[in-house]
């Protein structure tokens, strides 16, 4: 499946100022496929659209307190929607108990980017488990995520975040030389960009992505 995050109607709905008459559908399809990509490859997730997940891993990450911290990497999630969760190394693999009397042994804080599981829990399999966190421990989590199933319910600020991708990348088409500003006659036109080569719509882009907790971090 092809996660594009806005509908060219949306698109031309965010940015009514750009002409796309100028393209064919083939061609702002593959704009709009570019840029999403770039969103989640900026924000370091699968997507963001409702799918299931099975055995999604990583290195197990154990904080200071004692607890399994879980970054998912489809997002959000809601405790109902974890099904399993699994220890995995040379010597372990082991199986986490999901409920305790019928209530979530972990806790998913909102807006549903990561989960925590208790210490306590961790602790009980044996003694030294929690030393093996510089080792190669893994997690491994069956899971259902992501915010809805219809492009059309996606959450507006990934495609406003989408829509200034694609304003940078047809913005580089009229400065293909990377210029700073571009004069001709009385007009003069400026391109405005960070140290990094960015320029402004990629960092307003980073911006609400980074304001919205879109962005997949280590905790």
């Amino acid at each position: 499946m092809t996660e594009n995050l806005i509908t060219q109607n949306e698109l031309e709905t965010y940015a009514p100022d750009l002409d796309l008459s100028l393209y064919n559908a083939a061609t702002i399809s593959g704009m709009i496929n570019r840029a999403s990509n770039k969103v989640r490859n900026y924000c370091g997730v699968k997507g963001f659209f409702k799918a299931a997940v099975t055995s999604e891993r990583d290195r197990a990450l154990i904080n200071p307190q004692g607890e399994l911290v879980i970054s998912f990497q489809r997002r959000p999630v809601v405790a109902a929607d974890v099904s399993a969760i699994r220890l995995v190394t040379v010597n372990v693999n082991q199986s986490l108990t999901l409920l305790s009397g019928g209530v979530p042994v972990f806790f998913i804080p909102d807006p549903g980017n990561y989960m925590i599981y208790p210490s306590n829990y961790l602790t009980s399999f044996g003694n030294g488990l929690i030393s093996l966190q510089s080792a190669d421990l893994f997690y491994e989590i069956d899971y259902t995520g992501g915010y809805a199933t219809d492009i059309a319910d996606l959450p507006s600020d990934l495609k406003e975040a989408t829509t200034l991708y694609i304003r940078s990348m047809l913005s580089k088409k009229y400065n293909s030389a990377g210029a700073s500003n571009i004069s001709q006659g009385s007009v003069s036109i400026g391109f405005g960009g960070n140290k990094n080569g960015k320029d402004q719509n990629i960092q307003e882009a980073e911006s609400i992505l980074d304001d919205g907790d879109y962005v997949r971090r280590v905790m």
